[in-house]
């Protein structure tokens, strides 16, 4: 197995299609034509300040939730600690770790990654992160080879650290014993954007909520004028909205449908003894 040094950059050295938001950046920043892109940033890119450089390239070195079940795979229950990670950043500059930028027209610019991008990178990894303990047997019971690194990335994010909230998600594994493993990803990413989004205390209080939720949800089908935005943006984009070629209120309708699945099997698990 690769050192971690070694997986950081490998990651990080990546190709990334520099994005619009990017691209507008650059050109409204820096008064550039898409054709000076490329020229920029093999060129003046260095010259900048940590803070520009953040700026104009933070959403391509910011890590997704892939990336964090990339290095969850890896790490387990395991932690580097905060203080590691001085010493991680100067290895990866030192290397040096050289980021593969996709312009607009497709040529790709290899350059030297500053400090401030590897660590915006590293920092958001939740490398520090760990899976509670009261989630770790039923997690590793529901896993397959498959499923276990995103139901790590979802384990070992900071939310679960209160042990009442912890309960919620080892609760609903427990529960998920023989589901498909396409269909326990989705569910557990599910739970954590709802439990992020609204911050239960534990099982009760989350129970409390579900059944208002069902209702707002089954309201909102059977309105003639079509279903309205329930959950927020953060949960909304769990459901692949944007992958469906029917028509928008087809999108919607479906959307709900499957928000309203998943609230009705999440009340079912959290009414499961433990």
């Amino acid at each position: 197995m690769e050192s971690i040094p070694e997986l950081l950059a490998t990651a990080l050295e990546r190709p990334r299609e520099l994005s619009r938001q990017i691209v507008d950046h650059l050109q409204d920043t820096y008064e550039l034509e898409r054709h000076q892109i490329a020229g920029f940033l093999r060129d003046r890119l260095g010259s900048l300040e940590d803070y520009q450089v953040d700026l104009a390239l933070a959403p391509a070195f910011t890590p997704g939730f892939d990336d964090q079940a990339e290095f969850a795979g890896v790490l387990g229950v395991e932690s580097i600690p905060r203080s590691d990670w001085p010493g991680l950043v100067a290895t990866l500059v030192a290397r040096p770790t050289l980021g593969s930028l996709i312009v607009p027209g497709g040529e790709v610019c290899r350059l030297p990654l500053r400090p401030v991008t590897v660590e915006r990178f590293l920092f958001r990894l939740r490398l520090d992160g760990t899976v509670p303990p009261g989630v770790r047997p039923p997690l590793e019971g529901v896993a397959s080879p498959a499923t276990r690194a995103p139901l790590l990335a979802v384990a070992r994010r900071p939310i679960w650290e209160s042990g009442e909230r912890a309960a919620i998600l080892a609760r609903f594994l427990l529960a998920a014993q023989g589901v498909a493993a396409g269909g326990i990803v989705e569910d557990c990413t599910a739970l954590l954007k709802v439990v992020e989004a609204y911050e239960p205390e534990g099982i009760p209080q989350l129970l409390a909520r579900i059944p208002g939720w069902i209702q707002a949800l089954g309201d909102d089908l059977q309105s003639a004028s079509g279903p309205k935005p329930f959950f927020n943006e953060r949960v909304q984009e769990l459901h692949g909205g944007g992958r469906d070629t029917r028509s928008r209120e087809d999108q919607k309708r479906a959307e709900r449908e499957r928000e309203l699945d998943f609230l009705r099997r999440l009340k079912r698990a959290l009414q499961a003894e433990g």
